[in-house]
């Protein structure tokens, strides 16, 4: 929210380096990694907007708390708190969409209605985007503490969403049936190959955003922008990441699936490449725009595939839970070494990183595609 666009800017104000930087965000990341199966099984056998709402109580807290503290080791705890809370609310809006809609008899509008989400989301952060900076003007932890009191009203809305009753054969609270819950969710990816396939590869350019993400900001200083414009590259790119979102179904329906996720692969290799060698120069910042395209492409195409593919609506919030995990493990183990590299090197060597990876990606997505013989209908 507030704080995105300038957290890299505030650790390093107290006198963190990159390192640490990227160490925290690895205990965000761990803290989301270890709650995201549970959480996911609590919005299933609970409700949906109770998960959301919990989720966006904790993560407030964790912000109004490193409003107000200081110190790598608070920091840690926070962040461990905040990733706790994502996970609360990662999948959970997704999945009560898609039952809410099956409900009404209107499941047909199903992937217009995900995307169009994605596009509110985006737009809603083009404005926060652009307060961060002036905000952190006046003060470097002030938007920390805008996005704590915009999560607890985020609460309260959440819980007065209308609803459905959760229904499946997994209502008790018994160990036992969470184990079953889990195998359950584990073996419908496994034996399903649309579902393997968002998992797998969905989790992989998950991740690549993440990495990327945390480069904005050094990009930014090194080019010598005010902190007050350090919203506009963020609100630009969520502008075309609300855009792209809300024009992928249709690209989906016209080139199908398999093509929209090489097309992600592209769009996300292509600049990584270019910023290699060219991350110091301002017309990094057009290229890198072109990321937030991608990021708008891909995250509904692996949704969309995902509601689509599950069948009980009992499992749906714990698979989804279970595949951003494939993108959360990895982060948890490059992330501080990334920080290092990028304390130790220059930029583009982080770019490089990224570059490799992505292209990684590419490959086996392709690879996979020929050799499983996969040809997933757009919706």
């Amino acid at each position: 929210m507030f704080h995105g666009p300038i957290l890299i800017v505030f650790y390093v104000s107290h006198g963190l380096s990159l390192q640490q930087v990227y160490t925290l965000q690895a205990i965000h990341f761990l803290a989301k990694l270890l709650t995201e199966i549970p959480a996911g099984m609590f919005a299933d056998r609970v409700r949906r907007r109770t998960s959301l709402a919990l989720g966006a109580l904790l993560v407030a807290g964790a912000y109004g708390g490193i409003w107000a503290g200081s110190g790598f080791l608070l920091f840690a705890v926070m962040e461990f708190l905040a990733g706790a809370g994502r996970a609360f609310m990662s999948g959970a809006d997704s999945a009560y969409i898609y039952d809410e809609l099956k409900h009404r008899g209107e499941l047909s509008r199903y992937s217009q209605v995900e995307s169009t989400n994605f596009s509110v989301l985006n737009i809603s952060f083009i404005f926060y985007a652009l307060a961060s900076g002036l905000i952190a003007s006046v003060d470097i932890a002030l938007p920390y503490l805008f996005s704590a009191v915009f999560l607890l009203a985020a609460a309260g809305c959440a819980l007065l969403l209308p609803e459905q009753p959760v229904v499946g054969p997994v209502r008790g609270e018994t160990k036992k049936m969470n184990q079953w819950q889990i195998r359950r969710a584990f073996s419908a990816i496994w034996k399903t190959e649309t579902l393997l396939f968002a998992t797998l590869i969905g989790g992989v350019y998950l991740f690549l955003r993440e990495l990327n993400f945390y480069t904005e900001q050094p990009l930014l200083t090194g080019l010598g922008i005010d902190i007050r414009l350090f919203g506009v590259l963020p609100a630009v790119g969520a502008l075309l990441w609300a855009v792209s979102s809300f024009f992928s179904p249709r690209v989906f329906q016209k080139v199908g699936t398999s093509a929209s996720s090489i097309l992600v692969g592209c769009l996300t290799v292509g600049p990584a490449i270019y910023l290699v060698s060219g991350s110091e120069s301002l017309s990094a910042l057009v290229v890198y725009a072109i990321f937030y395209v991608s990021y708008g492409l891909g995250e509904p195409l692996f949704r969309i595939l995902t509601n689509r593919a599950v069948e009980e609506s009992s499992l749906r919030s714990t698979v989804l839970s279970i595949q951003s995990s494939c993108a959360l493990l990895p982060f948890c183990v490059i992330g501080p070494w990334f920080g290092s590299l990028l304390d130790t090197h220059s930029l583009p060597a982080g770019f490089g990183v990224i570059a490799s990876c992505a292209s990684m990606a590419l490959v086996l997505s392709i690879v996979w595609l020929l050799r499983r013989g996969l040809s997933l209908n757009a919706a």
